[in-house]
């Protein structure tokens, strides 16, 4: 079994390298401020990374019949019930709308943790690592709880946060509360440092993206905000990080039907169709359709963040669903090394 789904030097790079260079880069130049040119860089990763990491995940659960109909509720009734709490949410800006942008600001978090969370245990069953109950729990309440945190910050007090002309309130939490989840969040850092000590000391028996994975995740939550020019980018980290992912599974697959069907398998061709193909498909999601919105009349602004959030809505039920490792038609793909059939 290969520690890596490509080698360790991509999977560094792609799942936790580039979040150092992009912080040196944006650091070095502009103090971790923001500034016109990271604004105008941050819309252009939206076309090559944030758009086509959630086109991804329609790509792979619709492009295969075999594949939807496993997941019949996910595939045709979550959809449905997205596009009527759209609907709802266009049509009454100030009471639906509400609603459905904040479950998505809150679910949005919880999803990068859950992201972070599986990669890090996938790579823990790609090395062969044993992990302990009392470790896995520090590791889940140490990624889990960045999340937390942060967002109980972002609700204190009274008033009103805004997106995309929605105007949501906040949860009114007090500071004495906040400074109890902060307490806690620093017993989940030590408990998961302190936990995960005897690996520390021998990182090179395994593969150590293991523990990078929940630190570059803490670097995005905890530090990330107090550089706003850096924090502009971690939407696009989380995306790099699914695309590398949903890229091997991709290989993995088309490899398995190559060999089944007796076709050739060709690592670029296979590649550069799949990225193309999730870059259209995230444009159509992501300019086609909110245009649509401001056809019908609707504040470009308002329509834009509605259907935005409804197309990440759906990212995270989909989500919820296509990678669930417990299945092993979900697992097995996962646990190849595609650098082997580069050159096949």
């Amino acid at each position: 079994m290969k520690k890596y789904f490509y080698n360790f030097k991509l999977d560094f790079f792609f799942l936790s390298g580039i979040t150092i260079l992009i912080w040196c880069i944006v650091f070095t130049f502009t103090q971790g401020n923001r500034s016109d040119l990271i604004y105008q860089i941050a819309a252009l990763t939206s076309w090559v990374v944030n758009w086509p990491h959630f086109a991804a995940t329609s790509y792979r659960l619709y492009y295969r019949k075999d594949f939807y109909s496993q997941f019949p509720v996910t595939s045709f009734l979550i959809p449905i019930l997205v596009l009527v709490a759209t609907v709802f949410s266009l049509l009454q800006p100030e009471s639906f709308a509400v609603i459905w942008i904040k479950l998505y600001l809150i679910w949005s978090p919880y999803h990068f943790c859950g992201q972070t969370l599986g990669l890090s245990l996938l790579y823990a069953r790609r090395g062969e690592m044993v992990i302990t109950p009392v470790q896995r729990f520090f590791l889940a309440s140490f990624v889990y709880g960045s999340f937390i945190t942060m967002t109980a910050i972002s609700e204190i007090g009274e008033g009103f946060n805004s997106y995309y002309g929605v105007n949501y309130p906040r949860f009114n939490l007090n500071h004495q509360f906040v400074n109890l989840l902060m307490t806690w969040q620093y017993l989940n850092t030590a408990g998961f440092l302190i936990s995960f000590y005897p690996h520390f000391k021998k990182w090179r028996s395994f593969p150590p993206l293991v523990l990078l994975l929940p630190l570059t995740h803490a670097f995005w939550f905890i530090l990330g905000p107090h550089w706003p020019g850096f924090n502009e980018f971690v939407p696009a980290l989380h995306s790099l990080q699914y695309l590398f992912i949903a890229w091997i599974l991709q290989l993995s697959e088309r490899h398995h039907i190559s060999e089944t069907k007796g076709f050739r398998f060709n690592f670029s061709s296979e590649s550069l169709k799949w990225y193309g193909l999730n870059i259209l498909l995230g444009a159509i999601l992501f300019q086609v359709l909110p245009l649509w919105g401001e056809r019908a009349g609707l504040p470009t602004n308002f329509a834009f963040g509605v259907i935005i959030a409804s197309v990440q809505i759906h990212h995270f039920f989909v989500d919820g669903v296509i990678w669930k490792l417990k299945d092993n038609k979900i697992l097995s793909p996962l646990m190849v090394n595609v650098e082997q059939w580069k050159h096949s």
